[in-house]
């Protein structure tokens, strides 16, 4: 049973990344200027996250404040600043070779 538990986990672990990295690289191809990626983080960065951090309150919200609910959104939002933070890192080593 644990090993089920865990294998659930991990999928849905992995289609949250899958749909955080979808959404963030929508943002670069939708962007005018997608190459420079300062340039879209200052620009699309403060609404996409504020968005989230609303849709994980009403997450939060909705399920009467469970723990569950609390430790879901607080990973998802750790990924989605990793996720944006590597998105630049890479940038930035580019930009130095």
């Amino acid at each position: 049973m644990g090993a089920l538990f865990f294998i659930l986990l991990m999928f849905i672990a992995l289609m949250t990344f899958i749909v955080i990295r979808l959404s963030i690289s929508c943002m670069f191809w939708l962007s005018n200027n997608p190459k420079n990626k300062r340039h879209v983080f200052k620009t699309y960065f403060p609404y996409y996250i504020i968005t989230f951090f609303a849709l994980f309150i009403v997450i939060i919200l909705e399920f009467d404040k469970s723990i569950f609910a609390f430790i879901y959104c607080g990973s998802v939002y750790s990924m989605i600043l990793l996720v944006w933070r590597f998105k630049l890192k890479i940038q930035k080593k580019n930009l130095q070779k």
